[in-house]
């Protein structure tokens, strides 16, 4: 950032109006708005601020899966490779990079700088993720008009399942979910193989 505000992740939860004021295209408003932002989103749920760091292939939903899992930042840092590797959907690739980065003294002196500035660094998600299902680690995707509930929902509760819900088809993908006037999705999943859900069927899994 301009003026040498910004250095680390941190550094964005000391910024003031004074600060904010001195930078080109922010006036008052604009400083009052960012500054106010900044301090809300000391409260979000811990898999942003996971998100945030940077991370090699820590991604959006590797990074609540994982939240999910260990509960809070500092007891993901202090997590092994092998540990992290062993979430359905992780692997070691990502468990090594997670590990690695907060093996550094500058990851620690992060943490500490997080805790002095009153950031939350647990999870708080209402709808914990669970990794011991017959959707952990699966790669699903929904394709159709939807009856029983709305692609939000189903979104939602398919990742509380431990699934990854994508938007198109390949071969990594695990699981069709296939709703009314389902279209070229469904074509192309039945091309590939791939195991196709009703609405009926997934509801009886939830029933489970």
């Amino acid at each position: 950032m301009e003026h040498n505000l910004v250095h680390e992740v941190s550094d964005l939860y000391r910024l003031s109006l004074d600060d904010l004021e001195g930078l080109d295209k922010f006036g008052a408003v604009s400083a009052n708005n960012l500054v106010l932002a900044i301090a809300n989103s000391k409260q979000n749920s811990v898999e942003r601020l996971l998100f945030g760091l940077g991370i090699r292939n820590v991604g959006a939903k590797v990074a609540k899966l994982i939240s999910a899992q260990f509960g809070s930042l500092p007891a993901i840092a202090q997590a092994s490779a092998d540990e992290i590797a062993a979430i359905p959907g992780i692997g070691l690739v990502i468990g090594h990079s997670i590990a690695q980065y907060f093996a550094t003294a500058q990851a620690q002196d992060l943490l500490n700088d997080f805790e002095n500035l009153g950031v939350n660094m647990s999870y708080l998600s209402g709808t914990p993720v669970q990794t011991d299902t017959a959707l952990s680690g699966k790669k699903v995707v929904i394709t159709g008009k939807l009856t029983a509930m709305t692609r939000p929902e189903m979104t939602e509760w398919l990742e509380s399942q431990g699934a990854t819900v994508t938007n198109s088809v390949s071969k990594k993908t695990d699981i069709l979910i296939a709703g009314e006037d389902a279209g070229s999705k469904l074509t192309k999943a039945q091309e590939l193989g791939i195991e196709i859900w009703s609405e009926d069927q997934l509801r009886a899994n939830m029933e489970q």
